[in-house]
């Protein structure tokens, strides 16, 4: 089966009604016989505190742990940037961090974003620069 990126984003939308919820990914991994996801959760890029919403969306997907993996939202303009990505790998369903510059008002060439990265990579976490 070949590999798709979809850039999924699951849960609440706050601007409009999407079809994200646990259900809804049932009836498309079926219907596209799908072995495997990574979604980022809309919790986590709009909180205040992307961790948080990361085990808020971890809880309410959990019945698709077997198959359903998050990216980390990471913040490197939000203090305890170590503690960041340490938390998010510590997640069995957690496949990588995220970082989103433009949406978070942050410059991709800061020197934080660089120590994110750093982190990341001495955590072997995989980073998705949107």
């Amino acid at each position: 089966m070949p590999v798709v990126d979809t850039n999924l984003l699951v849960g609440s939308c706050p601007f409009r009604k999407i079809p994200a919820e646990p259900g809804d990914l049932e009836r498309l991994r079926r219907s596209a016989s799908l072995t495997r996801g990574v979604a980022t959760g809309f919790r986590s890029l709009l909180y205040y505190d992307p961790l948080a919403a990361l085990v808020e969306d971890l809880t309410a997907y959990e019945a698709q742990a077997d198959w359903l993996h998050f990216y980390a939202v990471i913040n490197p303009a939000f203090p305890g940037l170590e503690r960041q990505v340490t938390q998010a790998g510590a997640h069995r369903q957690v496949a990588g961090v995220r970082l989103f510059p433009t949406l978070h008002h942050y410059d991709l060439d800061a020197e934080r974003t660089y120590r994110a990265l750093e982190l990341a990579a001495a955590r072997q976490l995989p980073v998705n620069l949107t």
